[in-house]
This record gives structure tokens, C-alpha cells and sequence, in this order.
């Protein structure tokens, strides 16, 4: 390979590579970014980037991006659209929407943990009292045919003597 070869395929890597600094000296993307007129073609190389108030592109050096695009205002990089209004009521949209979401979804969880513990709770409190409930059943069962024991005396008692009304007899009656 001769020099002049060895010195072209140098110039054309240099070139290739961008914005790299050699010796201090900045390579093709400030002359890209500085002869760049337009947003569009300045955004095309992603080491510029368009500088609104100044109407300029400029390097998009990532060390000192913070100082170059406060000096700037309002700048872009890698594309020339504004932020759509739509857009980003598209995105509260979604993200309200999101968070409503989230808040049915952890009350549907909370109502269904309460519903699974009081299904817990009623299987025990039926295994548990299972044998009080009949016993309340046989109670008031007992207590239905002493009031018509009752009851039957209280006619037996109003016919055997003449009275005319059988409720306005005093008998025991519990």
C-alpha cells in the first residue's frame, strides 16, 4: 500500500467518523453543523442540532449539551417537529386514564379480598355454629308449641266457664 494510499484511507476514515477530535481539532461535524442553513438539514446529522433563536445549527457536544442549549431557547435535535398540542393531551389522557385504571383495579382487589374473608369467616362461623343454629331451631319450635298449648287451654278454660272472649282471660303465658 502506498503512502498516498495509506493518507487517503486516513482522510476518509477522519472524515467517517464524525465528530471525534484529533489533537484537539474538531473533525467534519462542525463543518457539516456550521454549513448547515435549515432545520432539516441540520437534524440529518445527529452530532447537530438547530439552535431556533439564533436560527443556526450548532455541534451537539453531549458534555456541554446543558450550557449550548440553555443559550439557545428553544432548540431540536434530530427532528424539526414542535410538540404537538394533541400529543401531549393524548398523553394526559392516557395517563389519567391510567391512573383511574389502576384505582378500580387495587378497590376491585380490596372489595374481593373483604368478600373472600367473610366467605372464610361464614364457612367457619357455619361449621362452628352449626349445632346452636339447630338448637335455636328446637327452642323456638318448643317455645311455638307451649303458645298453642297455651292457647288451647285458654279456650278450654273460656268455654268451660262462658267466657265471651277467650284473649281477655289471665292465664300464665311466657
Amino acid at each position: 500500500m502506498s503512502l498516498a494510499r495509506k493518507i487517503l484511507f486516513f482522510l476518509v476514515t477522519v472524515f467517517w467518523i464524525g465528530t471525534t477530535k484529533i489533537n484537539g481539532q474538531v473533525t467534519n461535524s462542525s463543518l457539516v453543523c456550521n454549513s448547515a442553513k435549515s432545520c432539516e438539514t441540520c437534524v440529518r446529522d445527529a452530532s447537530c442540532f438547530w439552535c431556533e433563536s439564533q436560527v443556526s445549527c450548532k455541534v451537539y457536544d453531549v458534555k456541554s449539551k446543558d450550557e449550548q442549549t440553555k443559550a439557545c431557547g428553544e432548540w431540536r435535535w434530530k427532528s424539526c417537529k414542535k410538540a404537538d398540542a394533541s400529543a401531549s393531551l393524548i398523553a394526559i389522557i392516557s395517563g389519567s386514564a391510567s391512573a383511574a385504571l389502576i384505582c378500580v383495579l387495587l378497590v376491585l382487589v380490596c372489595i374481593k379480598r373483604d368478600l373472600w374473608k367473610r366467605v372464610i369467616s361464614s364457612r367457619l362461623y357455619d361449621r362452628r355454629e352449626k349445632e346452636g343454629l339447630f338448637e335455636q331451631e328446637e327452642r323456638l319450635n318448643r317455645k311455638e308449641k307451649h303458645e298453642k298449648n297455651q292457647s288451647n287451654k285458654a279456650q278450654k278454660f273460656a268455654e268451660k266457664y262462658e267466657l265471651k272472649d277467650p284473649s281477655k282471660t289471665f292465664l300464665y303465658s311466657p
